[in-house]
């Protein structure tokens, strides 16, 4: 017989629902979920030796590369400093630079993952909703390394937006929803207001547009899908 194990108190039960809700993990704050981390599988830890290297989750094949590009840049570097210098070793050259490397690697990284969900936040700002994929990899990358401000805003961009997402009737996951299905040109003409009874009613000021929208007879069946509750026709408001 197994022995007992008491579960989770209620409030931390309830703390691990909202985390599991709002897509988010906690693999940073497990201790076994760490040395998961920290084992030879397709995902690693990196950072989290000091407060502006926050812990930070990336794919091993994107710590790789971007860790080999570092490499690669640092000694061209050092070996234009040197000129035809010679009498320092391999070991002795790597040995120096593995701080630089790391350190290099991680900026890179974090750099991609922290600015995605504040770009997406300042896009959200100007437009009312977020944007679709294609819009967001169009989006300039932004070339400074990442600041601790700059870990802490993204942070909070993000968790603002899995709210947002899980909030059944939010304007900007409507539109959002709106522009993934119909296209950002078209989302400019219209907007998707609201979904009633199984009606979803939007705004138009083209009349042909209108036309054509309602006249998709997969729409409904998208927007039900993608927002997840009943749509079974789509109706134009004045």
């Amino acid at each position: 017989m197994k022995p007992f194990r008491p579960g989770p108190p209620p409030a931390k039960r309830e703390e691990l629902k909202t985390y599991r809700e709002l897509g988010l993990d906690r693999e940073t704050k497990s201790f076994r979920a760490r040395r998961r981390l920290s084992g030879g599988g397709p995902r690693l830890l990196i950072g989290g030796e000091e407060p502006a290297r926050p812990p930070l989750i990336v794919t091993r094949e994107a710590y790789q590369r971007t860790r080999a590009e570092v490499l690669r840049a640092l000694l061209l570097e050092v070996r234009a400093g040197l000129g035809g210098a010679s009498g320092v070793g391999k070991e002795e050259v790597l040995d120096a630079l593995r701080p630089r490397v790391e350190r290099e690697t991680y900026d890179r990284l974090a750099r991609a993952h922290h600015h995605g969900p504040r770009l997406d936040a300042a896009f959200q700002r100007l437009h009312g909703r977020a944007p679709t994929p294609e819009e967001r990899a169009a989006l300039p990358p932004i070339a400074a390394a990442p600041t601790y401000a700059d870990y802490r805003g993204g942070l909070l961009d993000s968790l603002v937006g899995s709210v947002q997402r899980r909030q059944a009737h939010n304007p900007a996951r409507y539109q959002t929803v709106w522009a993934q299905l119909i296209g950002p040109e078209l989302a400019q003409q219209s907007q998707l207001e609201k979904v009633d009874q199984g009606i979803a009613y939007f705004r138009c000021l083209n009349s042909a547009l209108s036309y054509q929208l309602q006249r998709r007879p997969e729409l409904p069946a998208q927007l039900a899908k993608a927002l997840r509750v009943p749509v079974r026709l789509l109706k134009v408001m004045y």
